[in-house]
């Protein structure tokens, strides 16, 4: 199982930024190979193999977020009963009021904000912020009324995300219809489900379209609402984004840019993966796939509170996989591009759980941001 989440972190380029390499807490001496890749760090004794697993379970298994230090098997919010899943550490509770389309799911992935949920899809609708001894709703803030799309446009009209809406344009339309005037606007939001670390992103999409065609692309705004229910900042891009993690002092905010088959007029059709700081604005690392990969809009939070980025090759054959980390709260980017081979030998040779232990016995380029 360890093996296939590790497939799902997939392939990205090399990243032209200042590197570090870094070698791990002991071993031999590391040497690159001639095709460029980093050879295994081979341990010098049984003993320093345990020595760095013991290192591993206290600095990556003691539970980082607060809502996985809580050990109570459930909490209770009014008649609603959250029990603990033990996989995430999250409290959750489903099917409440039926099932499907028509019953609602809720979680608590940080102590006291519950995100109301359609239990079909888990699309987010509602946040719901408590009192600390969960008995009192401090403040509810349904998803919809955030839109910021939502007035400024008479024809502006409530999307679904599957694009059932209008069609692509193909060929030599796709130039005709980038000068076209828009005679109607989409909009839909995606996610909202609250951050371990307290921090709600919600990102809405605004699409242009005339007779179903799309237009010159579309743009977004992400709304992000911190642990008191406030809005701390609203960021725009000028193409599909995904919001994946804030830092735990919410300035900088790691993102999924592009790579959207709908998207007829996307800038970046392999995708690329950024961060930027809230406060200037500024994107402070731009993750580009190498030749013959894509971005999977996808990340895996790890247990000291850094994420995985994923990526996956064109061809789908898997030869290579890609280690990539950020860790947001010391601005540091961690790269390692592996052979197959090499992580089904590290498995069998360190058990790892999670792609943070592999530092510790590889070579990777690391970068600050």
């Amino acid at each position: 199982m360890a093996f296939l989440v590790l497939l799902f972190l997939v392939e990205v380029g090399l990243f032209s930024c200042n590197e570090t390499p870094h070698h791990g807490n002991g071993g031999a001496d590391t040497s690159l190979e001639e095709n460029g890749r980093t050879s295994l760090q081979e341990t010098t004794s049984e003993s320093r193999v345990k020595m760095e697993s013991d290192s591993l379970k206290k600095r990556f298994y003691e539970p980082y977020y607060l809502i996985q230090k809580d050990t109570s098997p459930y909490h209770k919010f009014g008649d609603l009963v959250l029990k603990k899943d033990n996989l995430t550490g999250c409290y959750r509770v489903k099917n409440v009021g039926g099932y499907g389309y028509e019953g609602m799911a809720y979680y608590e992935r940080y102590p006291g904000i519950l995100n109301r949920q359609i239990h079909q899809g888990n699309d987010a609708v509602e946040l719901i912020f408590y009192n600390e001894d969960r008995t009192e709703v401090v403040k509810r803030i349904n998803h919809d009324d955030l839109n910021p799309y939502v007035g400024k446009y008479q024809n502006l009209i409530q999307a679904d995300i599957s694009f059932e809406y209008y069609e692509v344009p193909v060929g030599d339309e796709r130039e005709y219809y980038r000068n076209v005037k828009a005679d109607s606007f989409y909009t839909f939001y995606v996610s909202g489900k609250t951050r371990l670390n307290g921090y709600t992103p919600i990102t809405y999409h605004l699409i242009p379209v005339k007779d179903f065609k799309v237009l010159s692309g579309w743009e977004t705004t992400t709304v992000i609402i911190d642990r008191q229910g406030d809005i701390i900042a609203e960021y725009q891009e000028d193409n599909y984004i995904k919001p994946m993690m804030l830092s735990d002092d919410g300035r900088l905010l790691a993102y999924a840019y592009g790579n959207n088959i709908q998207n007829a007029y996307d800038q970046a059709p392999m995708g690329e993966y950024r961060v930027v700081d809230l406060q200037t604005g500024e994107k402070v690392l731009i993750c580009t796939p190498e030749e013959g990969f894509r971005t999977s809009n996808s990340w895996r939070n790890n247990p000291d509170g850094s994420i995985n980025i994923g990526y996956g090759d064109n061809d789908y054959k898997h030869e290579y996989i890609i280690s990539d980390i950020l860790d947001l709260n010391n601005r540091k980017r961690f790269y390692r591009k592996f052979l197959r081979t090499e992580l089904i030998e590290a498995k069998e040779k360190y058990n790892y759980q999670s792609a943070i232990e592999l530092l510790d016995h590889y070579f990777y380029n690391e970068t600050t941001f």
